[in-house]
This record gives C-alpha cells, sequence and structure tokens, in this order.
C-alpha cells in the first residue's frame, strides 16, 4: 500500500511537472502556427494589391491606347469626306 501511494505520488509529481511543458509547448506551436497565419495572410493582400495596381496599370493604357485610335479615326474621316 505504501508503495502503491508512492508510486501514485511519483506519477502526479512527474505529471504536475510536465504537464506546463506540454502547455507551454502546445503554446509555443499555437503562437508560431499564428505568425505563420499572419505572414501568409500579408503575403497575400501584397499579392492582390499588385495584382490589383497591375490590372489599373493596364486598364488605362488600353484607355489610352483607344482615346488615340479614336481620335486618329476622327482626324483621318475629314480628310477621306473632302476627297470624294
Amino acid at each position: 500500500m505504501l508503495r502503491k501511494t508512492y508510486v501514485n505520488l511519483t506519477f502526479q509529481n512527474e505529471l504536475a511537472f510536465s504537464f506546463p511543458l506540454i502547455l507551454s509547448t502546445m503554446q509555443f506551436r499555437r503562437y508560431s502556427y499564428l505568425l505563420k497565419a499572419d505572414e501568409y495572410r500579408r503575403n497575400q493582400a501584397k499579392q492582390l494589391h499588385n495584382l490589383l495596381r497591375n490590372w489599373r496599370k493596364r486598364k488605362n493604357d488600353l484607355q489610352e491606347n483607344k482615346d488615340k485610335k479614336l481620335s486618329l479615326l476622327q482626324t483621318t474621316k475629314p480628310h477621306k469626306n473632302q476627297n470624294w
């Protein structure tokens, strides 16, 4: 009976000692996971920002090209009409 009590107390002491270590390891893993998730979200936001900036630039380039072509068409139309 004393032996069983001693074994139980020893086990409880070991468990009491290792339990906070397990919790701190879990907390460290959670913290690491949160840091990785935060870094992923930041990278994703940067990529989206760059993509939107490129789309806007492309849209502006296409609009300028369209405006140039329209103005060129408008300037050439009267010349054609005058020749007839």
